[in-house]
């Protein structure tokens, strides 16, 4: 969620599904070597969640206010994806 709506602030407009797959490719951004080539699909845009993932008072119901204001940083969080404990 929060990355549609980061990727939203930047000027695109993409569902849950395709944002979860640019962050597993930013999640996965430092074991990527350089030159190689990436192939992401975007198998959803976001204008049928225009009333709920881009509706500021539905996310903080169900999320809290955090995420409103999430940064690429916040996403980086340790765990498996990121390579630390």
């Amino acid at each position: 969620m929060a990355m549609s709506r980061l990727l939203a602030r930047k000027g695109l407009l993409v569902g849950g599904s395709t944002a979860t797959v640019i962050s597993a490719v930013h999640a996965w951004r430092e074991r990527i070597a350089p030159g190689s080539v990436v192939v992401a699909l975007s198998p959803d845009w976001g204008d049928r969640y225009l009333d709920t993932l881009y509706d500021d008072d539905w996310v903080e119901q169900r999320f809290g206010r955090g995420v409103l204001g999430m940064t690429l940083d916040d996403g980086a969080a340790p765990g498996p994806l990121t390579g630390s404990p």
